[in-house]
């Protein structure tokens, strides 16, 4: 389930990051970095994704940071606009040059979100073209669909008997939000599906990573819940026994169920199905309150 960390850093050491790149590897959300590159800029792409999370044939979104060339991750004194490329594996560009604005609403960080569409599978480089980071590249993995075991756009969402109030399902404690739990547990996401509206389940552990990203997004989320009431907002952990499990201080520790049937070896994510069940849309590590709100009201559209 690490799949997206760098080599050295495991998931455990992700959730207590301080947003602080580790040699080039982004300590930016709860999941892993791909290598960046860096010009003699004194700003530098700092990705807040790993390999092994995006398919082919999609339109794939990836978030990134700008850090100083020391590697800590800038507030909002980065770049409002970053002109980028995207170069595919033969070196030639993938369509225009795209323009991503700084988010930062409701979050202690700012970050980019950048959305491209891939066809073919390969190793894409995304350079930024003008400003102070003119030259700077990151580069990103897409896979073949087939080889990727993580729910995804265009999948049904697996009627999971996820922890509720009444029923833990094996997970203790079923919300590790301080001081009190959210309210994101009244019902399993199996139940959700059946009321035949939207569904989003958002993946995160609260506890481990308060400042970095998990609790910032939980807290966008629940929120959101009273403004989008056509959807079925549902929260799940990452880990099964946070606070008796001796080996999460060792950077392992036992996974959530619903963790393990997502497939996903990174957090926080906020996965939202359609009426039908199926998944529409997977925002990964991180998202602000009009990010949100935008992906909410197209759910339910």
């Amino acid at each position: 389930m690490s799949a997206l960390l760098p080599p050295g850093l495991s998931r455990r050491h992700f959730l207590a990051g301080s947003g602080v790149v580790a040699g080039a590897a982004v300590i930016g959300a709860c999941g892993g970095g791909k290598k960046a590159t860096t010009t003699s800029s004194k700003y530098v792409l700092a990705p807040f994704f790993g390999s092994g999370q995006f398919a082919a044939g999609s339109t794939i979104r990836a978030p990134f940071g700008v850090s100083d060339d020391q590697g800590s991750l800038l507030p909002n004194t980065s770049p409002p606009k970053i002109d980028l490329v995207v170069f595919g594996p033969d070196n030639k560009q993938v369509g225009r040059t795209l323009t991503v604005t700084r988010r930062s609403k409701g979050l202690p960080r700012p970050y980019y979100p950048l959305e491209v569409a891939i066809a073919t599978q390969g190793i894409y480089t995304v350079r930024a073209k003008g400003g102070v980071l003119d030259g700077n590249s990151m580069s990103i993995e897409v896979s073949d669909p087939k080889d990727l075991g993580l729910i995804r756009p265009g999948l049904p969402l697996p009627p999971l008997q996820t922890p509720t109030v009444t029923d833990p399902h094996g997970v203790n404690p079923i919300c590790t939000r301080t001081p009190t739990m959210c309210p994101l547990h009244d019902v399993t996401l199996a139940q959700a599906l059946t009321e035949g509206k939207p569904v989003g389940l958002i993946v995160s552990t609260p506890h481990f990573c308060k400042v970095a990203i998990c609790g910032p997004v939980l807290e966008l989320v629940i929120a959101a819940a009273a403004r989008h009431p056509g959807i079925k907002l549902l929260h799940a952990e990452v880990y099964a026994d946070p606070y008796n499990d001796p080996d999460i201080s060792r950077g392992g520790g036992r996974l959530s169920p619903t963790l393990n049937a997502l497939g996903l070896p990174f957090e926080p994510a906020l996965i939202i199905a359609g009426r039908d069940g199926k998944v529409t849309q997977r925002l990964d590590s991180i998202w602000d309150a009009d990010e949100l709100d935008a992906a909410l009201t197209k759910a339910t559209a």
